[in-house]
């Protein structure tokens, strides 16, 4: 008989106990098929019927092998398909356990580098720390000190918590700037009587001048808890306030951004630019100077005392006459034409738009250029004034001081498009008059000589 085993696989702990058996048996039916197959095939004709040749068996289990193949390639076959589910099985598990090892190892590397990184990071953050606890301990050391040379030489007065000590320091350009020297610090309270003097006896808080030392410090003595105002003043008439809040029990110590130096002074020309062909000879056009500010740390800084309300007496407009000339004055803040019930034309220019107040040779100053306090300094108005006939005026003066009216409606808020300055040693100001401008001095010329023709009538 045949082998059927002779090329199937060792066994294996997962196969069936029945399965080489059964294909054993399978296979062996078969062929035990084939060969009665064969010998029916090759049988002789007897009686009518066929019987088979049982001469010759071998040749016909031979045939019969030839026919069926290889019985032990065909054994092999079906044990392969009887156990290829779990074959597959079996190599995908391989698989996916390889591929979990291979994971693994790969988060193994990981955790190592992020562990290694962890390491190296906390060796650094110790070292700092280290560094850091030595640098607070030497800084603790300082400040024990301080406080047992200060608690050694304060003086033994009672602990209260509504009067605080109270102290500033000044730094020009930021808190870590250089000491702000020389600046005068005013603390006030808002809440003190109307007309009350600095050092009133029957005013709760009087008020406190002081002046910074060379270390920019100001120590402002004991202060009684409230809401203050602290002014400051730079030596060179800047000036600042700001809202100071003194809490029960809680010393008080701040700092303060002053500014490191004054605005830059520059010199000015003013040029009046009229339309070409206008007849400007009659004409004087004021400009008003605008006080600067600055802003600096949430500050406001102002060129002059903002307590002060009376700006026409701090800075006055520019006067440029007809031909060019600038005279400068305090007292011209408006001015207008008053047809009296004596039938004379009187002019007042002054600060007051109701009375007013006579224009005299001292209240002028001729002037070739003025200063503005810096380049960045603008003018919030201008105004026009017409010189009105002077056989109708009271003592007409030198051309300086020749009465003006005021040209209703001329006022301007100095809009940039007007002005242009140019830089250089002396800075220009060409100012370009707009044409409403020249058609209302027209109207108001019209105005005026009709005026004037009346009272000439009237007087003869």
């Amino acid at each position: 008989m045949f082998d059927f085993t002779a090329d199937l696989p060792p066994p294996r702990d997962d196969e069936p106990a029945s399965l080489r058996q059964d294909i054993i048996d399978e296979l062996t039916d078969h062929l035990e098929c084939a060969t009665k197959r064969e010998l029916l095939t090759n049988t002789t004709a007897s009686r009518g019927r066929q019987s088979p040749d049982s001469s010759n068996p071998p040749d016909a289990y031979a045939r019969a092998l030839t026919r069926f193949g290889n019985p032990a390639k065909i054994a092999r076959q079906l044990w392969l398909d009887a156990m290829q589910e779990k074959l597959m099985a079996q190599r995908l598990l391989t698989s996916l356990s390889l591929i979990v090892a291979v994971a693994a190892l790969g988060m193994m590397v990981l955790v190592w580098n992020s562990m290694n990184t962890n390491q190296q990071l906390m060796v650094a953050s110790l070292d700092a720390n280290r560094e850091l606890l030595s640098q607070l301990g030497d800084s603790n050391t300082r400040l024990l000190e301080q406080l047992a040379t200060t608690q050694r030489d304060a003086p033994s007065t009672p602990a209260s918590i509504e009067w605080v000590p109270c102290e500033v320091e000044l730094r020009h350009g930021s808190e870590d700037g250089p000491p702000a020297a020389g600046v005068h610090v005013r603390l006030t309270s808002p809440h003190r009587p109307a007309g009350a003097r600095d050092n009133d006896p029957e005013s709760l808080m009087p008020v406190i001048n002081a002046t910074t030392d060379e270390n920019g410090h100001v120590d402002l003595g004991l202060v009684h808890y409230g809401y203050y105002e602290m002014q400051l003043k730079m030596p060179w008439e800047e000036y600042a306030s700001t809202d100071v809040t003194v809490h029960p029990g809680k010393p008080l110590s701040q700092v303060i951004v002053v500014p490191a130096e004054p605005l830059r002074p520059v010199d000015v020309q003013v040029r009046v630019n009229w339309p070409e062909g206008f007849d400007a000879d009659d004409i004087v056009v004021a400009c008003w100077r605008d006080n600067r500010t600055r802003e600096l740390e949430n500050l406001t800084w102002y060129s002059h005392d903002p307590r002060r309300y009376d700006l026409s007496a701090v800075l006055g407009p520019a006067l440029i006459g007809p031909t060019g000339e600038m005279m400068l004055t305090k007292l011209v803040g408006s001015s207008r034409l008053d047809l009296g019930g004596n039938d004379r034309i009187k002019v007042q220019v002054g600060s007051d738009e109701h009375d007013g107040m006579p224009l005299d040779r001292e209240d002028l100053q001729t002037v070739d250029e003025f200063q503005i306090p810096d380049a960045g300094y603008r003018f919030y108005g201008i105004s026009f004034l017409i010189r009105v006939d002077a056989r109708f005026v009271y003592s007409p003066l030198s051309l300086s001081a020749v009465p003006y009216a005021y040209v209703p409606g001329t006022y301007l808020d100095a809009p940039a498009e007007l002005l242009t300055f140019t830089d250089g040693d002396t800075t220009e100001l060409s100012l370009n008059v707009p044409s409403k401008v020249v058609d209302q001095i027209k109207s108001f010329r019209a105005a005026i000589e009709a005026d004037v023709q009346s009272a000439s009538e009237k007087s003869s």
